[in-house]
């Protein structure tokens, strides 16, 4: 996040320089949930939405942790392997707002 702040081409280059040289320390075993979805204007809220999760395990390979680097939905699947930035990926689908926000169809029906 520090480095965020600073303008640069080389963003990747410039954060894992900041790493090797021992300015900043990069977050293992960190855990984020991430939601997106676009709007529906008329329900003032996303129709669907992906959301994920994500383990940071920085410079891990999928043999270091017995997962796959292909897009596996639901199941753990590894992006960025061998990098600064790897992670695992949890949960990586898309949903209903309704399956999302844990209501029945009667609930959400009753709210739109």
């Amino acid at each position: 996040m520090m480095l965020r702040a600073e303008e640069s081409e080389n963003r990747r280059e410039l954060i894992e320089s900041a790493y090797k040289s021992g300015e900043v320390e990069l977050p293992s075993g960190s855990f984020s949930f991430y939601a997106s979805g676009a709007l529906n204007e008329e329900l003032g809220r996303p129709e669907t939405l992906r959301h994920w999760m994500e383990i940071r395990v920085p410079y891990a390979t999928s043999a270091d942790l017995g997962v796959t680097t292909e897009n596996a939905g639901a199941d753990p699947w590894m992006m960025g392997e061998g990098e600064f930035s790897a992670h695992i990926m949890i949960d990586y689908r898309p949903k209903s707002w309704a399956e999302f926000a844990g209501e029945t169809l009667t609930d959400a029906s009753a709210r739109d």
